[in-house]
């Protein structure tokens, strides 16, 4: 109890990177519960009370009707900057579809509106950063994923510009607009967003009947979930170094596991591989994410908390992911990811 006592604390004062932070899946309960409609209210408390594979993307179906308005995006989004603060996160991306509103906003107009907050936060929190990575919601068609794209590039303001990080192709892999579109179709948008220097990120293995991707093709930067994949797909991105973003509350409810140890992270944890070189060594190439704090009650303090209990990790094990994660961050910035090692190197317990 003393050790789950020590590693608690220390995981609320660990400084933190969380690399999937789902804007409607974040929203603060409170400011759901203000802004919902009496039947929004019974929708959300439903889908937060009994939680399976295709919840999440209803969940957010519902929480995105909140984005009423500009006002309303910008409030919900520096709530969730300020909240990740205070769980001593120093480095985040938040993940979003670009949402519009008929007689109220673009898509271009939501995007924007975020953007200058995660500025304003960057400029006003001290050792903290944070980024945006653009949603391809699976359900979408190719040219829906097109005009993302020419959105992106026509943003004028540099500043907030660079603040776009990468493309995330994730969703309600059960939709049939999903089980319509192969991979091999979609590398070609993935390599446009690659070229202006954006980075990939898609969910994977998320359910038994996962299509396989097709690594001989495209390497994606990161992957995430990775529940169901079958051994020799699991060997494929050990083998490649891909980096696997490791959501526990989100695997540990969705897929109704027993206990954390079950989640996809034990399909790679020190599981061992051979470098190049013909070394053998451990794959320990993953992050610890909240994705959807709101929805799985949790943050990502409690994250970092059930990994170190689950896998028998001490605090300074932790800091050793977080070091290792920084080099797969969206952001290439070589200054940033100096600044983010400095400051995990001086926290000691």
């Amino acid at each position: 109890m003393k050790e789950q006592i020590e590693l608690f604390t220390n995981s609320n004062s660990l400084p933190k990177i969380d690399l999937r932070v789902i804007l409607p899946g974040s929203i603060r309960k409170t400011t759901l519960m203000e802004l919902s409609s009496p039947e929004e209210k019974t929708l959300i408390e439903k889908y937060m009370s009994k939680i399976d594979p295709d919840t999440p993307f209803k969940f957010y179906d519902v929480c995105s009707k909140l984005f009423k308005d500009i006002a309303i995006v910008k409030r919900i989004t520096k709530e969730i900057l300020e909240d990740q603060k205070k769980h001593n996160v120093i480095y985040m991306e938040l993940v979003t579809k670009l949402y519009e509103k008929k007689d109220a906003f673009k898509k271009e107009d939501f995007l924007l509106s975020i953007l200058e907050e995660l500025h304003k936060a960057n400029e006003s929190y001290d050792k903290f950063n944070s980024r945006l990575i653009i949603s391809l919601d699976v359900r979408s068609d190719i040219s829906e994923y097109e005009e993302i794209l020419k959105i992106y590039n026509n943003i004028e303001n540099k500043d907030l510009k660079k603040l776009i990080v990468g493309a995330d192709y994730s969703g309600d892999v059960t939709s049939a607009n999903f089980r319509e579109k192969k991979y091999e179709d979609l590398i070609p948008i993935f390599e446009k967003f690659k070229k202006q220097g954006l980075g990939i990120t898609l969910h994977y293995g998320q359910n038994p009947n996962y299509q396989v991707f097709p690594l001989n093709l495209f390497v994606p930067d990161r992957v995430s979930h990775c529940t169901f994949l079958k051994q020799g797909d699991i060997n494929e991105l050990i083998n490649r170094n891909v980096h696997i973003e490791i959501c526990p509350s989100y695997d540990f409810k969705v897929n109704k596991c027993i206990y954390y140890e079950e989640i996809g992270m034990k399909n790679f944890w020190k599981k061992k591989f051979k470098k190049e070189s013909g070394e053998e060594t451990e794959f320990r190439n993953i992050s610890i994410n909240s994705e959807s704090r709101t929805l799985m009650i949790t943050d990502i303090s409690q994250e970092y908390y059930e990994i170190g209990i689950a896998f028998k990790m001490g605090i300074n094990e932790l800091k050793k992911i977080i070091l290792n994660e920084i080099e797969y961050i969206f952001d290439k910035n070589d200054d940033l990811k100096n600044k983010l090692k400095e400051i995990l190197n001086k926290f000691n317990i």
